[in-house]
């Protein structure tokens, strides 16, 4: 498949550019929108393109809670719920092709909370949008979102609770 190469080849490219030195998060946002322009790929592959050139299988779980690691991916999805969804399909992605990242779910996207990758309207966003994840197939995807529900859960009674909170400022 001519996507599934050119994504390889991006993400192969991104990695290497990282490895290059120490860029800053606007240089890789700006070698991410290239990289996807440069293989013709849609819009939102800029989200995996750097997703997957970041976090290796065997590292999302620590990676994802590391601060400076995430932060050129904050640069990327900041302000934009769209892309930060994407990010949580980009998670879902990784773990139909390595599936032990299943039952991870929860902490990566916890991690990836915590560092401002994803805020509560876009964790709810995501909750909320029942459409297939491309490249996952149905039951991973199910298995994916049921490990990520008590998370999912969490962000939305926190969220309340900070409504409650600023609704109780207000009186």
């Amino acid at each position: 498949d001519d996507s599934a190469s050119a994504m390889a080849g991006a993400v192969e490219s991104m990695r290497a550019f990282l490895e290059e030195g120490l860029p800053t998060a606007g240089q890789v946002v700006a070698k991410a929108q290239r990289l996807q322009t440069q293989s013709a790929l849609p819009q939102e592959s800029r989200v995996d393109i750097l997703f997957q050139a970041l976090f290796e299988p065997a590292t999302v779980m620590t990676a994802s809670g590391d601060e400076d690691t995430v932060a050129p991916l904050v640069a990327l999805v900041e302000g934009s719920t769209k892309l930060q969804v994407q990010v949580i399909r980009a998670a879902m992605r990784q773990a139909a092709q390595t599936p032990a990242l299943i039952k991870a779910a929860p902490l990566v996207l916890k991690n990836l909370y915590d560092n401002d990758v994803l805020t509560d309207e876009s964790v709810a966003a995501w909750a909320a949008d029942d459409a297939p994840t491309e490249g996952v197939v149905g039951d991973v995807e199910a298995a994916f979102r049921a490990k990520a529900g008590p998370f999912v859960t969490w962000v939305a009674e926190a969220d309340e609770e900070s409504d409650d909170s600023s609704d109780d400022d207000d009186a």
